[in-house]
């Protein structure tokens, strides 16, 4: 009998609440009742902010509604004031322009558009409905947010890349949808600064950026070198730049560093004139092996120090650094995890307490060079050896009797965890 009880109060709530969503959405339920019903519960609101009769006063107030589908219901209803329709169409666009009104409000106002806040204008012309004719009301800003945005249509992209001003021209160019031929066609844009932006696209194509490589800005050369997707002949072209002979060390510095290089732009860019581009070299990871070893020699410390911080140099290259008359050089030596044991306990006697603790923290760091730093005068070199994984367990069980509460500490975390492991 209770079960029979509840099935029929259930199937009554139930009717009783299909009968509040009929009323909520019935053009004939008085102003009174929609504004009771909208404040019941967020599902009726929903219904009544799309009741094309229900009072402006209401929708308005709907339009703050903390509930995003309730506010949209607001958008879509033609009995929405104007002055709230436009000011929701920055977040529901298309909804705006689907609203039955929308035409009406064009034949009214035909230019209202220039009147509206960019976003707004920006987040209405990113919509494939809306009025091409508006571009050529906004604002070169307005037309420049649209131009530069993902979301754009491909339509729009294609009417804004013929745009009188280069900054809307170039914001096309930036865009990651732009197709590959309108690329095409702005890379032999007039506009300096247009060609640059068309440089850096990744999505340009590889013919285009062989023509750029070839561009009278070094700027514009300078673009094509630093993008990831340039295709090795380009990058071999620009290895040799020498064009105009102002600032083309900047345009092989870029070659060098990028990964796509060829080895043979690497070797030949490897005896630049410019340290900054055998720099470059020395730190790219893609650098054959016979450039690094050569680079390895090299009179400037900088050039050096990125030799011996490549995790590509060779072991022969990196034994020799680690005699260096720099302690930069050996300092990043004694870092990098290719280091091959020998240098390491080379490197654990040096003289630089730098120098020691980039040993000291080293995972590769041999346990003899570890047991020898457990007992060097400086405690932060000491931390360090307390903190590395590979530190014997004998040293470990001294350190963690240390004077010194960050080394203790830092040792007896390390002992922690090698028995975690253990169990």
């Amino acid at each position: 009998m209770e079960i029979f009880n509840f099935a029929r109060l259930k199937a009554q709530e139930i009717f009783n609440f299909a009968r509040l969503k009929a009323q909520a959405s019935s053009e004939n339920t008085s102003p009174q009742h929609l504004e009771a019903l909208a404040s019941a519960n967020l599902e009726l609101a929903g219904l009544v902010a799309q009741n094309p009769s229900a009072p402006p006063e209401l929708l308005q107030e709907l339009s703050q509604h903390g509930a995003r589908p309730v506010r949209q219901n607001v958008t879509a209803n033609p009995n929405t004031p104007i002055e709230i329709l436009l000011k929701l169409a920055a977040e529901f666009p298309k909804t705006f322009l689907e609203n039955p009104i929308f035409p009406l409000l064009q034949l009214e106002k035909p230019d209202f558009i220039r009147t509206l806040p960019t976003d707004t204008a920006v987040s209405l012309l990113q919509c494939e409905n809306a009025p091409i004719g508006w571009l050529k009301q906004v604002s070169t800003d307005v037309r420049g947010e649209v131009a530069g945005n993902p979301q754009t249509p491909v339509a729009t992209l294609l009417l804004l890349a013929e745009d009188e001003y280069w900054r809307v021209r170039a914001a096309v160019a930036r865009n990651p949808q732009t197709p590959v031929a309108t690329l095409r066609l702005l890379a032999e844009d007039n506009n300096e600064e247009v060609r640059q932006a068309v440089a850096r696209n990744p999505q340009t194509p590889e013919t285009a950026l062989l023509k750029l490589a070839g561009d009278k800005s070094y700027t514009v050369r300078l673009r094509v070198a630093e993008n990831p997707q340039a295709p090795m002949v380009t990058l071999r072209l620009l290895a040799g730049d020498t064009n105009s002979g102002v600032r083309c060390e900047d345009v092989r510095r870029a070659v060098a560093k990028n990964p796509k290089t060829p080895e043979a732009a690497l070797l030949q860019l490897a005896e630049d004139n410019s340290e900054g581009v055998r720099q470059k070299v020395a730190g790219n990871l893609q650098a054959p092996e016979a450039a690094l070893l050569l680079l390895a020699e090299d009179n400037d410390v900088l050039v050096r120090i990125a030799v011996a911080k490549n995790p590509k140099t060779p072991e022969a290259g990196l034994l020799q650094l680690a005699g260096d008359n720099s302690k930069g050089v050996r300092q990043e030596v004694a870092g990098n995890p290719q280091t091959p044991e020998a240098a390491l306990l080379l490197l654990a006697e040096d003289n630089e307490d730098w120098v020691l603790l980039a040993v000291a923290r080293n995972r590769k760091t041999p346990e003899a060079a570890l047991l020898l730093l457990a007992q060097h005068h400086d405690d932060w070199v000491r931390q360090k050896v307390a903190e590395n994984p590979q530190t014997p367990e004998s040293a470990l069980l001294v350190l963690a009797q240390h004077c010194w509460h960050d080394v203790r500490a830092a040792a007896r975390t390390t002992l922690k965890n090698r028995r975690k492991k253990l169990t």
